[in-house]
C-alpha cells in the first residue's frame, strides 16, 4: 500500500483536518473483489515509523460518505482512492509525542460480498507538526 498524506499537525490542537490519496494492489494469485462496503480506512498518530508505538488521535474513514467504498480491485491490479480526508483530534498531546500519522486499510464493516484482506496494509509517514497556536491572543511589543 502507498500513501500520500497532506496536511499538518497542530499541537494540542482538537482539529487536524489531512487529506490522504492511496493506492494498493492486489497479488496476481489472488482474487478480484467488486462489490458494495468493502474498504475503510483506519487512521491514527504514532511513536514508531512502522505504527508498533503507542497511538492516539484513532479515525476511522468509511469510504460509503466520501463514494469510494465500492472501488473495485482486480487480481494483479491496482486500486486508488484519492481525496479521502480525516481529523485527528491531538488535545493535549505534543508534536514530539507523535510524529507519525499512520493509515491502515480495513475491509469495510458490511462487505458485500465479504472477502479476505491478507498483506501489508499498514502504511505510516512522518508529519509535519506545528506548535502550540493560541487563539486571541494579542501581542504587543514595546
Amino acid at each position: 500500500m502507498q500513501a500520500i498524506v497532506r496536511g499538518y499537525l497542530g499541537e494540542g490542537s482538537s482539529s487536524n483536518p489531512l487529506n490522504f490519496d492511496i493506492s494498493f494492489t492486489s497479488d496476481p494469485s489472488g482474487s478480484s473483489i467488486s462489490g458494495t462496503g468493502l474498504w475503510r480506512l483506519f487512521v491514527f498518530s504514532n511513536t514508531q515509523p512502522d505504527g508498533s508505538g503507542v497511538s492516539a488521535a484513532p479515525s476511522l474513514i468509511e469510504f460509503s460518505q466520501q463514494g469510494q467504498d465500492s472501488t473495485t480491485l482486480l487480481a494483479g491490479g491496482s486500486a486508488v482512492l484519492n481525496g479521502l480526508t480525516a481529523s485527528l483530534d491531538l488535545s493535549g498531546q505534543t508534536c514530539s509525542q507523535f510524529p507519525y500519522i499512520c493509515i491502515e486499510l480495513q475491509k469495510g464493516g458490511n462487505p458485500n460480498p465479504d472477502f479476505v484482506l491478507l498483506g501489508q496494509t499498514l502504511r505510516c509517514v512522518a508529519i509535519e507538526c506545528r506548535g502550540r497556536f493560541e487563539k486571541n491572543t494579542e501581542v504587543c511589543v514595546l
